[in-house]
C-alpha cells in the first residue's frame, strides 16, 4: 500500500539526526583525546596532571564515546527488530492473533518514538474503522514524549477516526503529564480535547471513568487536578461541562477534597453540582461541615447554607435543630433566616406543619418570611387537598375534632375543595353536623358555602352565608369576593 503518511517533521528530524549527533560527537572526542596526548608530551612539570587522576579522565571518556556508540548501534538494531516484527506479523493467518501481535508491536514502536512506522503499518493492515481506532489509541497511550510534542502528533492527524482513537490513547492516567505549567499553556476547548484531559487527569488521580467501580482516590493527586481543571476553565481553554463533570467525579469519590477547593476558589460551574458537593460533605460530616461555613472561611459557598443544613435535617433532625438553637447567637441575621428558611421548608415536606410555622415566625427579614410563608402555605394546601380528594368526610371530621395536623381555619379550604368535588354530599355532610359545630369551626364552613356560592353569581346566598362569619379578617375577605361577583355584568 501506497505510504500516506502525513509527515511529523519536528518529532522524526529529531530521531533521523540522532546519529548524525552521535558521530559528531564521537569525532570530537576522538580530538580531544589527541589533544590531550599531545599536550601531555610537552607540557611543564608544573602543569602535569595527577597520574590516576589522567588515567581516570581518559577512562571515563573512552566509555562515554562506547556508550553513544552502543547507542546508535542499539537504535539500528531496533529499527530492524521492528521491521523484522512487522514482515512476521503479516504472515500470521489467525486474523485474531495477527491483530493482537499488532497491537503489541505499535505499542513497542510508539514507545521507542518511531510514530512515522507505527502509522504506517497501522494505515497498511486496517481501514478505517474500529480496528484503526483501536490502534492509534495504542500508539497515543503508549507514547512517551513531551506533552508539547504529544499534541503536535495529534495536530498531524486529519482523518476524524485516527484523530477519535487518539483521543482514547491521551486519556490513559497522566497521559498528558502533570506538570501544571505545561498542562494550563494548552487550548483543550479549541483541540477538541477537553473530555480526554479530563478523563486522564482523573484517572490520574485514581477514580475510574465508571464511577461504580471502587477506587481509592489519591488526595495530593485530586488536589492538584482540581487546580489543573479551575485555571483552564478561568482561561477558557477547557470545556465549562467537560470540567464540571471531572469536579463532580471528585466529589462524587471524596467530596472533602473537591468541597475544600470549592470552599477557596472563585469557579464558574453548574450550581446544581456545588449544591451536590455540599450535600455530600454535610452527609459525612454535618457539624464540622455547617460550622465552617459559618465561621466566615468559606465565603464562596455562603448561598449554599441551605442545602448543607437541609441535608442535615434529612440525616438528624433533632441534632441538626439543637446545633441551630445552640448557634443562633453566632449566626448573622441572613445565615439564621437562610437557616430557619430550611427548617420551615423541611418541615413542610414532612407534614411537621407546626414546626413548619415556628420557623417561619422566627425569620426576620420580611421579604424572607413572606416568601416562605407563601411556600409553606402553598405546599400545605396542597396536602390537604389530596387528603380531601381520597377521604373528604374523614379529613373533615378529623379536622373539627382537633385530631388533625391541620388547624381549625383549614376547615375552609377542606370544605371549599368538598364542594367543589361534590356539593351534594359536602351540603349533607354540613346539614347532619352543623348544631355540633362550634360558632369558631362553622364560620369557616360558611365561608366556604359563601365562596362557592358568588363565585357562581348567586350573590344574594353568599351575603346569607357571610353573616356567620365571626372572624374579621375572612368575613372581609369573603364580602371582597361578594362585592366583585356583584360588579361583574349580568350574563
Amino acid at each position: 500500500m501506497k505510504d500516506q503518511n502525513h509527515s511529523l517533521p519536528k518529532l522524526i528530524s529529531r530521531g533521523n539526526n540522532r546519529g548524525f549527533k552521535s558521530s559528531s560527537l564521537v569525532i570530537t572526542l576522538f580530538l580531544l583525546v589527541l589533544s590531550v596526548t599531545n599536550c601531555g608530551k610537552n607540557r611543564a612539570s608544573s602543569e602535569k596532571l595527577n597520574d590516576k587522576d589522567d588515567k581516570q579522565l581518559l577512562q571515563h571518556r573512552a566509555e562515554t564515546r562506547n556508550h553513544k556508540s552502543e547507542g546508535i548501534s542499539n537504535q539500528k538494531k531496533t529499527n530492524h527488530n521492528i521491521e523484522e516484527r512487522y514482515a512476521k506479523i503479516q504472515q500470521i493467518v489467525d486474523s485474531k492473533k495477527r491483530f493482537e501481535d499488532l497491537r503489541k508491536l505499535l505499542r513497542d514502536t510508539a514507545c521507542n518514538g518511531m510514530f512515522d512506522d507505527a502509522f504506517r503499518f497501522a494505515r497498511e493492515c486496517t481501514g478505517p474503522g474500529s480496528d484503526r481506532l483501536l490502534l492509534f489509541s495504542d500508539i497515543f497511550s503508549s507514547a512517551n514524549i513531551p506533552t508539547s510534542d504529544l499534541l503536535d502528533l495529534y495536530r498531524s492527524l486529519h482523518d476524524e477516526n485516527e484523530r477519535l482513537g487518539a483521543t482514547y490513547g491521551l486519556s490513559k492516567p497522566g497521559q498528558f503529564g502533570t506538570s501544571h505549567k505545561n498542562l494550563i499553556e494548552i487550548n483543550y476547548k479549541d483541540e477538541g480535547l477537553s473530555s480526554a484531559l479530563m478523563i486522564s487527569l482523573t484517572r490520574y488521580a485514581g477514580i475510574s471513568y465508571d464511577l461504580e467501580i471502587p477506587s481509592k482516590i489519591d488526595r495530593a493527586r485530586a488536589d492538584a487536578v482540581l487546580e489543573i481543571l479551575g485555571d483552564l476553565l478561568k482561561e477558557g481553554k477547557l470545556d465549562k461541562n467537560v470540567a464540571t463533570e471531572a469536579i463532580s467525579r471528585i466529589g462524587f469519590k471524596d467530596p472533602s477534597v473537591a468541597f475544600s477547593y470549592l470552599a477557596n476558589n472563585q469557579i464558574n460551574i453548574d450550581k446544581s453540582i456545588v449544591a451536590g458537593i455540599v450535600r455530600a460533605q454535610t452527609e459525612a460530616s454535618p457539624n464540622e461541615t455547617l460550622s465552617l461555613m459559618i465561621s466566615g472561611q468559606t465565603p464562596l459557598l455562603e448561598g449554599y447554607l441551605h442545602d448543607a443544613f437541609g441535608t442535615w435535617l434529612s440525616k438528624d433532625g433533632n441534632a441538626a435543630k439543637a446545633w441551630l438553637n445552640e448557634n443562633r447567637s453566632n449566626l448573622s441575621t441572613r445565615e439564621s433566616d437562610e437557616l430557619l428558611y430550611s427548617q420551615a421548608i423541611f418541615s413542610t415536606s414532612t407534614r411537621s406543619y407546626e414546626d413548619a410555622w415556628k420557623a417561619v415566625e422566627s425569620i426576620s427579614d420580611p421579604v424572607q418570611r413572606k416568601q416562605t410563608e407563601s411556600k409553606v402555605w402553598t405546599a400545605q394546601r396542597d396536602s390537604l387537598r389530596n387528603e380531601v380528594g381520597k377521604d373528604p368526610s374523614g379529613t373533615m371530621q378529623a379536622i373539627v375534632t382537633d385530631q388533625s395536623k391541620y388547624a381549625e381555619y383549614w376547615i375552609e379550604e377542606a370544605m371549599a375543595t368538598w364542594v367543589a368535588k361534590d356539593f351534594d354530599k359536602a351540603e349533607e355532610w354540613y346539614e347532619q353536623n352543623w348544631k355540633s359545630l362550634p360558632v369558631s369551626k362553622a364560620q369557616f364552613v360558611a365561608a366556604a358555602f359563601a365562596k362557592q356560592a358568588a363565585n357562581q353569581g348567586d350573590t344574594a346566598t353568599a351575603r346569607q352565608w357571610a353573616t356567620h362569619i365571626q372572624d374579621k379578617k375572612t368575613r372581609d375577605r369573603i364580602n371582597s369576593v361578594i362585592d366583585k361577583a356583584e360588579s361583574q355584568p349580568k350574563p
